[in-house]
């Protein structure tokens, strides 16, 4: 099963790829108000760096923040 969730409710931002069963996570305390500018190219890197392809995603989840 493969996925992309991202956590962007606060602060920091957390975001794991699992691919064919293989987790692989990025995490950053000192993002801060720049969360809207990292996310994308960090997502790019990650699936880059573990070989998954977007079209292959079976879910995408998120934390939504109160």
């Amino acid at each position: 099963m493969n996925y992309l969730a991202v956590d962007t409710s606060g602060k920091n931002l957390t975001i794991i790829v699992c691919k064919d069963g293989i987790t692989t996570t990025f995490h950053d305390t000192e993002c801060g108000v720049n969360l809207s500018v990292e996310l994308m190219p960090r997502i790019e890197e990650l699936c880059e760096n573990t070989g998954l392809d977007l079209s292959t995603v079976d879910f995408f989840a998120c934390v939504v923040g109160a």
